[in-house]
């Protein structure tokens, strides 16, 4: 099965390195974008939007005639009506801690609504560029604190900046009610960015399938193993 895995704010397609592994060892084929702006994408960071955002994930879902769609975090803004979209192409979709906004709201608005979370104390604005990066001293106990210490230095360092206009752009889209089979939220219970109620919260107005995974924010990084066996089991249980 071909999997795209979409990263959150503040990353890239690299965050998905060991469980992209993982999954190709079960005998799946694994694209991890990276969004505008983002990893190794040359577009100017401070001028990417949601619609960019939306309108790339949307080109590569497009480069397949069938998909397994793997969301993390800010990323389920843009999954969620994609889906919808393109459940033609989508046999599936995993949200991973991630937020979905609907009826003109706003990630923000989502996250305000939601359960206390670390990330506004990490917060450093660049108002010229509207962009938002990490205090990355303060990122390993808020975001790694499950994951090995070397890991944790690995990924910091490649943490980036990420432009405020995803997070406060209204998703003028409202849930057809028409995918609920597909679709399946893994809440991580030790999430301190997106507190597991929060989640909860988001399951309220776009009910899935719930699997808990006792991770923090980054479950494929701290589990990647287990991780991809859970991805996995979605496209076993269809081929039998």
């Amino acid at each position: 099965m071909q999997y795209i895995l979409v990263h959150g704010a503040w990353q890239g397609g690299w965050c998905f390195e060991f469980l992209a592994e993982e999954l190709i060892k079960l005998g799946n084929k694994v694209s991890c974008l990276d969004l505008p702006g983002h990893g190794k994408s040359p577009f100017p960071l401070s001028q990417a939007t949601y619609e960019i955002y939306y309108h790339s994930l949307e080109e590569e879902i497009k480069k397949f005639d069938e998909v397994i769609l793997v969301a993390h975090s800010m990323s389920g803004i843009l999954a969620a009506p994609l889906l919808d979209k393109h459940s033609d192409r989508i046999s599936h979709l995993f949200l991973i801690s991630a937020f979905v906004a609907q009826k003109g709201q706003s990630l923000l608005d989502v996250a305000i609504a939601g359960g206390p979370s670390e990330i506004p104390n990490l917060l450093i604005t660049d108002e010229e560029n509207q962009t938002q990066s990490l205090d990355l001293i303060k990122a390993r106990e808020a975001l790694f604190h499950d994951c090995p210490e070397e890991l944790a230095d690995w990924a910091i360092q490649r943490l980036q900046a990420n432009p405020i206009a995803p997070f406060i752009t209204p998703v003028n889209w409202v849930d057809s009610g028409k995918t609920k089979e597909k679709r399946t939220y893994i809440v991580c219970e030790d999430d301190r960015d997106v507190h597991p109620s929060t989640q909860l919260n988001i399951l309220k107005n776009y009910p899935c399938l719930v699997i808990p995974f006792k991770s923090g924010h980054f479950p494929f990084l701290s589990k990647p193993k287990e991780l991809a066996e859970i991805l996995n089991s979605r496209d076993e249980s269809q081929r039998n």
